[in-house]
């Protein structure tokens, strides 16, 4: 069987996919692992697949694991690099990453719910989570220091309306081949599963 791996991105869970995963047809085995950042984390299981689905910073983390080198790879809501830099100005201002780091070690819940609200997400949120500092203080370093250019995918999926990763961010990492999504924002994998679910399906079969 087919076999699909998939990687969420900063303060989200392997729950994520869930509207992704209803989409795939039955032939298509996943594999969610978990950064933990809302409790225990669950580490890939180190089987090798045939696609790697990169979320956020799940692309960077896929690019991370040498042992997934080779094997083809999706990017949504994507990125090679996040900050900007003296030779990357498209990314994120460091200021803004390193003002948020600060703000964890003071208050990691109002943190992460302020994050998701920008970006669409703070109704996957209610009073009984459980915040991993650890966790999402090594997810920030990632996103502040992690940078795997020139590495390409098999496909970008970006949104038009993305409040975190402009169009000009998409096309600095992946050129014109990034594929924008009209009205779509930073939240892709569950505003337009079927589209993401889609991709996947169109890359595994070719």
């Amino acid at each position: 069987m087919t076999r699909i791996l998939l990687l969420h991105g900063w303060a989200g869970s392997a729950k994520d996919w869930k509207g992704v995963q209803a989409n795939l047809p039955n032939d298509l085995e996943t594999e969610c692992p978990d950064a933990g950042y809302f409790g225990q984390q669950k580490p890939w299981s180190g089987h090798r697949p045939d696609l790697v689905v990169g979320y956020s910073l799940g692309c960077l983390d896929a690019l991370g694991y040498p042992d997934l080198n080779g094997i083809p790879w999706i990017a949504v809501n994507g990125f090679t690099r996040f900050c900007a830099g003296t030779d990357f100005p498209e990314g994120v201002p460091v200021r803004i990453l390193q003002r948020m780091r600060k703000q964890l070690d003071e208050d990691t819940a109002s943190t992460v719910i302020t994050f998701l609200s920008s970006i669409g997400a703070s109704r996957f949120l209610d009073d009984s989570v459980t915040y991993n500092h650890k966790a999402l203080s090594a997810g920030l370093t990632r996103l502040l220091e992690a940078d795997r250019r020139p590495a390409q995918p098999a496909l970008a999926l970006a949104g038009d309306r993305d409040p975190l990763v402009s169009v000009a961010h998409s096309r600095a990492c992946f050129g014109d081949s990034a594929a924008i999504i009209q009205e779509g924002g930073h939240r892709l994998l569950h505003t337009h599963p079927h589209i993401v679910a889609n991709a996947i399906v169109r890359i595994i079969r070719s």
